[in-house]
């Protein structure tokens, strides 16, 4: 099957699509069992505690004695059986390992990117190569950049990558997130003026994640263009960058995005940024995607789940 006919939507071969729609759901409920296996027990071991006493109170003929004996039993029994539970944790919770599943991503309406930063001298071109004339057809644009790369002397433009991450999205496209360093949140206008010239039918909003005295805050790039008084977040601080995405993710549940419709992008940026965003799509319906650097631009998505240790046709 071609890859566009993947991108039309027609079932993978051998039943592959439907397999791999159902392993979230399946893991999820095989990290359940242990779970409902306990909590069962412990309805059953009431319901058998009620039975012992009252056959050992109709035994003794109502012997206070012999009650309050079969109580003390028990209860060492039920401590027992608690501090032979605590001894067999390990093989009753095995190690979690993450598995991680790899897939030409699916077009979603809200993608997140991280934004690097230009050179200065390209600040003088708002952003853009001189040798590169853009466009108001993102398709066309990459072509070209394509071609520049292959000249006597190639293009090397670190905006490339996002606008392809973008591209790949253009169709469904309603909000497009950028999470800047604090280098590039100086530069962050520019990549939206280059965006804003593709007008993509469904887009509604560009958001602006930035922190302002040290808390993150989401900003609509449409409504407030003056963002001088904000701070991008340190692309090398884990910390920092994992505080502002939960930060992001509560936003879009309150705004009602669900997470069936939400793309991380890890292309750009720095290490701290790729393990970030692939940890927001832990056990999530969220996803993140990666978009290969060489030719055919595939773009692949990453799903993170935390399941059981035993062996999964993915894994790590």
């Amino acid at each position: 099957m071609t890859k566009k006919d993947r991108h039309m939507g027609l079932p993978l071969q051998g039943g592959n699509y439907f397999e791999k729609q159902m392993k979230p759901f399946q893991m999820k409920c095989l990290e359940l069992v242990p779970w409902a296996t306990m909590a069962l027990t412990v309805l059953g071991s009431h319901f058998a505690a009620d039975a012992v006493m009252e056959t050992v109170a109709e035994w003794s003929h109502g012997s206070e004695t012999a009650v309050f004996i079969t109580k003390i039993c028990y209860l060492v029994f039920f401590i027992g059986m608690v501090y032979l539970l605590i001894r067999q944790k390990d093989n009753i919770f095995h190690p979690r390992t993450r598995y991680i599943s790899n897939e030409e991503a699916e077009e979603r309406e809200h993608l997140v990117l991280f934004l690097s930063n230009l050179p200065k001298d390209l600040e003088e071109s708002d952003g853009v190569p001189d040798n590169l004339q853009l466009s108001q057809n993102i398709d066309k644009d990459l072509e070209k950049i394509e071609k520049l790369k292959k000249g006597a002397l190639p293009l090397r433009w670190a905006w490339e990558m996002p606008l392809r991450a973008i591209q790949h999205h253009q169709k469904k496209l309603k909000t497009l997130t950028l999470v800047c360093s604090k280098e590039s949140i100086s530069q962050v206008n520019l990549f939206a003026k280059i965006f804003e010239r593709y007008r993509f039918n469904n887009l509604d909003k560009i958001y602006l994640l930035a922190q302002k005295q040290g808390k993150p805050l989401l900003v609509d790039m449409f409504s407030e263009k003056d963002i001088a008084d904000l701070n991008g977040f340190n692309f090398q601080s884990f910390d920092e960058l994992s505080q502002a995405m939960w930060f992001l993710m509560r936003k879009f549940r309150k705004y009602k995005y669900s997470e069936s419709q939400i793309m991380i992008d890890i292309t750009s940026g720095q290490k701290p940024t790729s393990i970030v965003g692939a940890s927001m799509t832990f056990n999530r319906v969220i996803k993140a995607q990666y978009v290969s650097t060489n030719q055919p631009w595939d773009v692949l998505s990453y799903d993170v789940l935390l399941t059981s240790s035993e062996p999964r046709e993915f894994g790590l």
